[in-house]
């Protein structure tokens, strides 16, 4: 975009007016301030216009891109029925082959009405299970069995090694809908969806990895819950569910951990622009969806992608005051459910016209980056997680080599803060922004790392 630069009167820069006023040279003034001085201090400007000036233009974003795997036959391969599910991490990882794992060392935790055998039989039978890392170091094995008539239990254990499985928690949820299980950034707590349905309120629970206790809220969503982010440090956990009888409409619930308590602390509804654009038709909980907006926990905020188009960054609400609590608490006795002001859950920043397309975005952060990945298909945009500023411009990886066809697969943020972008057809690696030690040096030499007037600079 071109843009001009205009002469303005000094009193634009002003709310007052300017006042004038003559002030008569003493003689003292005089000699300090004379018309014949600047011959010795300094030299007349020369007056240039603004096309003389030169402006350094970053190199292009798409220079910044590698090509560091060519397509093989392995990324060519027919997709694979088990996927890492990366709600649990990016380095979640699929155990392909059951033989793999001792069971001979498992155990459940105290309360479970499974039986061992039971439990060790239906997880060789079931596949896919995955491993996912914890907080200090843990890992944890992801699977789920059967445990009733339109019952599953999702299986979280706590892994010895590589290879033996330690303590095992089951935890029930309906087997229409329900499910859906999401890992805190920092490792310690995952929150475990389920579905609404005839015989089962719904609702999620939130269990401690670390010693596999299960949580459940003081007050749950009306609506079936499809997406769920955790704020470790200051104890919060944010959910999205389904709003009734509003097609469309999603309702964020905001929640704080009290000690052995999931408490309610805010509650906030966003309408769609028109009925049915956020959910599918059938109201279906399917977190495949790709109607249903996203939810990831990034630079102190939790942001929400929705359509059209949109990301939203909302903040943890305010912990209220004992008036509001007691006030809270006597409310509670007449009504079941508790109602808070839509404006509980304060937004820090929005972003609209992503220009990625017309559906929901992918969301990808990592712990301790301020970079927030937005994409849709092989189109991706960075934002700032602490601002919402677009970092870069749409960038379809597709288009950056031949051999880059297909989905986008995976996109990792580094700890270098570089991205590596997995496609169907070919990986692409983004270099890494500067480190605050070469800052100084970048600075004085900014002819290497820009263009001036169209020409190029040194890579």
């Amino acid at each position: 975009m071109q843009k001009t630069i205009s002469i303005a009167p000094l009193s634009y820069l002003f709310e007052d007016a300017i006042e004038r006023r003559t002030v008569p040279r003493h003689e003292d003034t005089s000699k300090s301030y004379s018309d014949d001085l600047h011959q010795d201090c300094g030299t007349t400007l020369e007056v240039l216009g603004i096309s003389r000036l030169q402006f350094p233009r970053s190199v292009p974003e798409q220079k910044l891109f590698q090509i560091v795997q060519a397509p093989t036959m392995e990324n060519e391969a027919a997709e694979d029925a088990c996927t890492p599910d990366h709600n649990l991490g990016t380095d979640t990882r699929v155990v392909k082959d059951m033989t793999s794992l001792d069971l001979t060392s498992m155990s459940l935790i105290k309360g479970t009405s499974t039986s061992l055998e039971q439990a060790k039989s239906d997880i060789q039978d079931m596949g896919c299970p995955q491993i996912f890392s914890g907080s200090k170091g843990k890992q944890y094995l992801a699977t789920a069995i059967a445990v009733g008539q339109w019952m599953y239990g999702r299986v979280i254990c706590e892994m010895i090694d590589e290879r033996r499985v330690g303590r095992c928690g089951i935890y029930p949820f309906a087997s229409e809908g329900g499910g859906s299980i999401w890992k805190s950034a920092a490792g310690d707590l995952a929150v475990l969806g389920d579905a609404r349905t005839e015989t089962n309120p719904g609702g999620f629970t939130i269990v401690e990895l670390a010693s596999g206790t299960q949580l459940a809220p003081n007050d749950i969503p009306p609506g079936t819950v499809f997406a769920a982010a955790v704020d470790s440090e200051r104890h919060a956990v944010m959910v999205i569910s389904d709003v009734e009888g509003y097609p469309g409409a999603a309702e964020v619930s905001a929640y704080r951990l009290e000690a052995d308590e999931v408490k309610l602390t805010g509650r906030r509804t966003f309408e769609a622009p028109y009925d049915g654009v956020l959910t599918h038709e059938r109201g279906s909980a399917n977190k495949n969806d790709a109607a249903r907006p996203r939810l990831v926990f990034t630079g102190g905020a939790f942001v929400l992608s929705m359509m059209p188009d949109t990301l939203i960054a909302l903040d943890v609400p305010t912990p209220t005051s004992w008036f509001d609590q007691a006030a809270g608490t006597i409310s509670s006795w007449f009504v079941k459910r508790q109602v808070l002001p839509d404006a509980s859950i304060p937004l820090r920043w929005s972003v609209q016209q992503l220009d990625l397309g017309d559906t929901v975005a992918e969301l990808t952060a990592r712990s301790g980056s301020r970079i927030l990945i937005a994409q849709v298909g092989s189109k991706i945009r960075l934002y700032s997680a602490l601002d919402g500023e677009a970092l870069t411009p749409r960038i379809d990886l597709a288009q950056l080599n031949l051999s880059c066809v297909g989905r986008l697969l995976s996109a990792v943020i580094e700890a270098d803060e570089s991205l590596t972008f997995t496609l169907e057809g070919c990986r692409v690696q983004r270099a890494p922004p500067a480190a605050a030690e070469r800052v100084p040096h970048l600075v004085s030499n900014l002819e290497h790392y820009f263009e001036i007037d169209g020409v190029k600079s040194n890579e």
